[in-house]
């Protein structure tokens, strides 16, 4: 696995973590989103 591999996996989890944290902040700001 050579560096740009490795920085390409990065952002993936970078992007994952930041559309989670999106929802989570969508979530908490209408919480009845999260009974669907």
């Amino acid at each position: 696995m050579n560096g740009r591999d490795r920085r390409q996996g990065d952002l993936e989890l970078i992007s994952i973590d930041l559309s989670n944290v999106t929802r989570i902040l969508i979530v908490s700001k209408n919480p009845e989103l999260m009974y669907d």
